[in-house]
């Protein structure tokens, strides 16, 4: 059996064979793109001693978004799933 199609008609099905094909797999890579960010680092003192309890403190300055944490034993933090322009700030 043999199909005659004009190239205009060969053309459409292979761009709609080609995008029935890829717009799933493109589809799944954009939703893995999320607009959230992570701070993570350690609090020392001017000796290098890493202060313990310290408390981190996130905000994003037009909404007033916080989220806070303490450090631990070693003087670290982190902060995840933070929005865009968060700024940090150390209180102890």
């Amino acid at each position: 059996m043999t199909f005659n199609l004009s190239f205009r008609r060969q053309s459409f099905v292979v761009a709609v064979i080609l995008f029935s094909t890829l717009a799933p797999v493109a589809s799944r890579q954009a939703r893995g793109q999320i607009l959230q960010g992570t701070i993570d680092g350690n609090v020392t003192d001017a000796s290098q001693a890493a202060i313990v309890g310290a408390r981190v403190v996130a905000t994003e300055q037009r909404t007033n978004f916080t989220r806070d944490t303490t450090t631990n034993a070693g003087g670290l933090y982190t902060i995840p799933t933070l929005p865009p322009r968060c700024a940090r700030e150390f209180l102890w």
